[in-house]
């Protein structure tokens, strides 16, 4: 048992150390640290389960244990997966206890005896008619966190997409050398690093993006310009039109449930090529190098006015040796004249005050 927990001495000191990060951490909200401790402990019980089956597949026999472990690890290397899924979906309001039905089966299955596995009296293993449905269940969990990762490709960004590509290669890998070379161990140390790895990246881009919407900030803004200088750019400025009457009439929780639909609907809109960003309170920018700023505008218009909410658009061209800021102002300049009709659009006069009051 010592060299069995000597060999698992790293994985233990990390899934602790990341145990410690996460709870000490208040940079993230509670949902993001909860799925994040979840992970954690499925991690921590998949390695105690593989250490105590590695033990006992030892003995002359089988006992109990062996099959409890054994079962153990085969529901847990699935759930691990379905929980980085509630991580990435972590900021939508998507209905994630739809996740777990697969593994929920799973564990009842796993419970059938000779039904997915069993053992002989020499205690050697056996697979039964069922023996690949985990494998099968683990390569559909990698395939929704490959396709979703792809969907909210907008939401996440290039970075965060790389590091679940990375995740679930390195999954996928670890599981390969498991079965094929019959060495132990080597998923929970992958998740483990999987998990610090994804947990970093994370923590350091909310120095990059804005805590309530979730898009890239005004220091990202000038930082991924500073690359784009070279070639030319449209810049969409957008203001979000009556945040203050929003918040004096329902409360800012009510403005900031504007904000953040306008948000989604920017980035909706948005293809592969344009990037949103919140450069201020309620003014966004968006910069977009192959779609016309005019079918971007049309598209998030579009999108925003299922939510009910209105915002203004300004849009100009940077070319190679312009000066960015002074192309931001003008797109600025067409963004007030539209705000300027919105006005127009929202208010009436009152005939006994004679006074405009929005609508």
């Amino acid at each position: 048992m010592q060299s069995i927990l000597l060999s698992n001495f790293v994985t233990l000191s990390l899934i602790a150390g990341l145990a410690v990060l996460i709870f000490t951490n208040k940079s993230f909200d509670r949902r993001t640290n909860r799925y994040f401790m979840l992970f954690v402990v499925i991690v921590l019980l998949l390695d105690i389960a593989d250490m105590v089956d590695y033990y006992v597949s030892s003995f002359a026999t089988v006992s109990m244990v062996r099959y409890v472990t054994t079962a153990l690890g085969y529901v847990l290397r699935n759930a691990a997966l379905a929980a980085l899924i509630s991580i990435l979906l972590r900021s939508t309001r998507k209905n994630r206890r739809f996740i777990w039905i697969p593994i929920a089966v799973l564990a009842v299955l796993v419970c059938i005896p000779h039904l997915v596995f069993s053992f002989d009296a020499g205690n050697n293993f056996k697979r039964g008619p069922l023996g690949i449905l985990p494998f099968i269940v683990a390569a559909c969990y990698s395939i929704v966190l490959i396709v979703l990762t792809f969907r909210s490709y907008q939401r996440l960004g290039r970075g965060e997409m790389i590091i679940m590509i990375y995740i679930v290669l390195l999954s996928l890998f670890a599981t390969a050398l498991e079965v094929f070379s019959y060495t132990k161990f080597l998923l929970p140390g992958a998740y483990a690093v999987s998990c610090a790895l994804y947990y970093i990246f994370l923590y350091i881009e909310t120095y990059r993006r804005d805590s309530l919407t979730g898009l890239l900030n005004r220091r990202s803004l000038y930082s991924d310009v500073e690359r784009l200088l070279s070639t030319g750019f449209n810049v969409i400025s957008v203001d979000l039109n009556g945040l203050k009457d929003i918040n004096d009439s329902s409360g800012h929780q009510s403005g900031d449930e504007a904000l953040q639909a306008l948000a989604n609907a920017l980035l909706k809109a948005a293809n592969d090529s344009s990037r949103v960003y919140r450069t201020g309170g309620d003014e966004f920018i968006v910069i977009s190098r192959h779609e016309t700023p005019e079918a971007y505008i049309a598209q998030a218009q579009e999108e925003l006015r299922k939510s009910g909410y209105m915002a203004s658009f300004g849009f100009a061209v940077y070319s190679k040796g312009c000066s960015f800021d002074a192309v931001c102002n003008q797109a600025d300049r067409m963004m007030y004249k539209d705000k300027f009709h919105y006005h127009h659009r929202v208010s009436k006069c009152d005939a006994d005050t004679k006074e405009f009051k929005t609508l």
